[in-house]
């Protein structure tokens, strides 16, 4: 967890970097940002997959489990890494209340493959769904807008 940590880390601060030079405030949540891109990395392949590692400073610690590297404390991918801290994220808490929540919407004509719907279910508790935004925006936009709703206390 120790690479993860350091990685989340380098990752909020070059973002901050990148985004302090507006003279307006900024407010943004780093894990909300780095979660995003790590679920789009698990579905992503070849370059593309590289090019997102690279922006969330996970090309040291996306090892696979069956590999060893002396640069990885541990085995855990990534995304194991997440599931993890989205699970200790939404434990019940008597001191604060404290939720994530994570959904993929995609266009209706555009197939996810079964392994993806399972690792972005198990890995961030997240579920996918398919909308017809060519002909339904108004009416995708608002089933996103109800689910944002929903999930914000």
């Amino acid at each position: 967890m120790h690479l993860f940590a350091k990685a989340t880390t380098q990752f909020t601060l070059e973002l901050y970097r990148q985004l302090r030079d507006s003279e307006d405030n900024i407010f943004y949540s780093p894990l909300s940002i780095m979660t995003a891109l790590a679920m789009l990395q698990l579905g992503a392949k070849g370059n593309t997959e590289k090019q997102i590692e690279k922006v969330i400073q996970f090309h040291e610690t996306t090892k696979k489990t069956t590999e060893k590297s002396a640069d990885c404390h541990d085995e855990e991918s990534v995304h194991e890494q997440f599931q993890k801290l989205m699970t200790q994220l939404n434990k019940s808490n008597d001191a604060y209340d404290l939720n994530s929540a994570n959904s993929i919407y995609g266009a209706k004509h555009f197939p996810f493959l079964q392994t993806f719907l399972e690792d972005i279910k198990e890995y961030y508790q997240a579920n996918v769904e398919s909308l017809d935004f060519a002909h339904a925006a108004e009416e995708s936009e608002k089933k996103i807008n109800s689910w944002v709703e929903n999930q914000t206390n």
